[in-house]
């Protein structure tokens, strides 16, 4: 009844749910591919928070992406109003 042998292995499956919805995030990452490019870009800092921060519990990451977002939401906007276009988003990241 208990024979390790017989028993398959088990093996840990990512339900459906799951992989749609990261499939869906791909998806749309491409098809607002310059809003994709603004906002990885405006928001390293908040990444660099979260890996430097080494305090318990680790927030710091919270507060400069509240931050970082609320600086990126301006020029996310004027993409929009000029276009929504890689070019445009190169441009308002360099400025």
């Amino acid at each position: 009844m208990g024979d390790s042998k017989s028993d398959p292995p088990e093996q840990h499956k990512t339900p459906f749910s799951v992989r749609f919805a990261i499939f869906m995030l791909l998806v749309t990452a491409v098809l607002f591919l310059p809003t994709t490019i603004l906002f990885s870009v405006c928001l390293i800092p908040t990444l660099v928070a979260a890996i430097v921060d080494t305090q318990r519990p680790k927030t710091a990451w919270l507060t400069v992406g509240a931050m970082n977002l609320a600086g990126t939401v301006p020029s996310w906007f004027m993409l929009w109003d000029t276009g929504h276009t890689i070019p445009g988003a190169l441009q308002l990241i360099t400025q």
